[in-house]
């Protein structure tokens, strides 16, 4: 995991995916819902700063530090077992 520091008094692991939000937290998407494309399809922006408008698409990097994308899907519905799609590949912007 990482190391552990003290948040909200007690001592929890830390790690580089509460990197943007802090110590400890994570998303939550009741209240951190991402932009949608207009097709439904939802972009993804990985970097040290988020784009103007896309805090909520944004997952922060930290430069020089090395970092992998994890897909977990909680209680998908049948499209997901019957693999009529797939996630595109990261691409680099810029």
């Amino acid at each position: 995991m990482g190391n552990s520091r003290s948040c909200s008094g007690s001592t929890v692991p830390c790690h580089r995916s509460s990197t943007r939000r802090g110590c400890c937290q994570t998303s939550n998407a009741s209240s951190d819902q991402p932009k949608q494309n207009a097709d439904g399809s939802v972009d993804v922006w990985f970097g040290p700063k988020a784009p103007p408008g896309m805090e909520n698409n944004w997952a922060q990097t930290i430069p020089g530090k090395g970092w992998f994308m994890i897909l977990r899907l909680y209680g998908p519905l049948q499209p997901f077992f019957d693999h009529p799609w797939k996630p595109d590949d990261i691409v680099k912007i810029g």
